[in-house]
């Protein structure tokens, strides 16, 4: 059985917006007195044949399909996430690309 990384990337961007994936031991980020925003950047759910998909789509990503527990689409949503959203924006010190972070909070 797949098993869940606890691997918490926290990306803090330019103008100090603070995104993470919600994690209760990260609990001590959110300040909702200060106007923190919590969203939710995907959806777990089973398909017709008892299949499990995170769709991505709240953060303009893509429907991960086909796994067979909901701990593996987990697994997969996280993985996207960290790999690709809260990437985004972050520059490579040997490199001149990188796109500029988009607000929010995670």
């Amino acid at each position: 059985m797949a098993e869940i990384k606890k691997l918490k990337t926290i990306t803090i961007r330019k103008d100090a917006t603070i995104e993470f994936i919600y994690d209760d031991d990260l609990k001590c980020f959110i300040d909702t007195n200060t106007g923190t925003k919590i969203f939710r950047a995907s959806h777990v759910e089973p398909d017709e044949n008892g299949k499990w998909f995170a769709d991505l789509g709240p953060v303009k990503g893509p429907k991960l399909t086909g796994f067979n527990t909901r701990a593996e689409a987990l697994n997969a949503e996280v993985k996207w996430l960290q790999q690709n959203y809260l990437r985004q924006g972050i520059k490579d010190e040997n490199s001149n690309s990188g796109s500029e972070a988009e607000q929010g909070s995670v």
